[in-house]
C-alpha cells in the first residue's frame, strides 16, 4: 500500500508497518499492567467502548516514530508529556511514539495500537465511554489485574 496522503518528515529510525483488515492486537500481561497503571496514576481510561474495540474492517498502516517531537508534529498537537499516538481515519493511518516515550508514559505499543484502532473504527476523539479493560463498562471500577 502506498501512502498517497501528505505526511510529516520522519527520522531514519521511523518505520511503517501495514496491517490487514481483521488484524487482532495481541494482549500480554505487560499490557494489563500498563492499563492498570494508566488508570491509577493518570486517571486515564485507555480502551475504547466495546463497539469500537474490535478488529478493523479495512487495512491500515502504522508509523512507529523515532522522536517525541515527531509524534507531536505528526498528530498536530503541541508537545505534551505523554502523547503516545494518534489515528487518522480517512488515511487509515496510525502514528505511535518511540518505545522510550511509551515507557516514560507507562504505555505499551499494543495498548496504544488497540486504542488507536478504536478511532479507526469510529470512536470519537473526545474518548467518550472509554474504559480500563474489556471487562469494565463506563463508570465502573476495575479490579486490579
Amino acid at each position: 500500500m502506498t501512502d498517497v496522503y501528505p505526511t510529516v518528515p520522519t527520522t531514519a529510525g521511523s518505520k511503517r508497518t501495514d496491517y490487514p483488515a481483521g488484524f487482532v492486537v495481541p494482549q500480554y500481561f505487560g499490557d494489563d499492567v500498563a492499563r492498570w497503571n494508566l488508570g491509577q496514576i493518570y486517571g486515564n481510561k485507555p480502551l475504547p467502548p466495546e463497539r469500537y474495540d474490535r478488529p478493523p474492517t479495512e487495512p491500515f498502516f502504522v508509523i512507529d516514530l523515532d522522536a517525541h517531537d515527531d509524534i507531536s508534529r505528526a498528530c498536530g498537537h503541541p508537545p505534551t508529556v505523554c502523547l503516545v499516538g494518534c489515528a487518522f481515519l480517512a488515511q487509515r493511518k496510525i502514528y505511535i511514539a518511540h518505545e522510550i516515550v511509551l515507557r516514560q508514559c507507562g504505555a505499551t505499543r499494543n495498548l496504544v495500537l488497540r486504542h488507536e484502532i478504536g478511532h479507526l473504527n469510529g470512536w470519537p476523539g473526545i474518548h467518550e465511554e472509554a474504559r480500563f479493560s474489556p471487562l469494565s463498562k463506563a463508570g465502573e471500577t476495575d479490579v486490579r489485574p
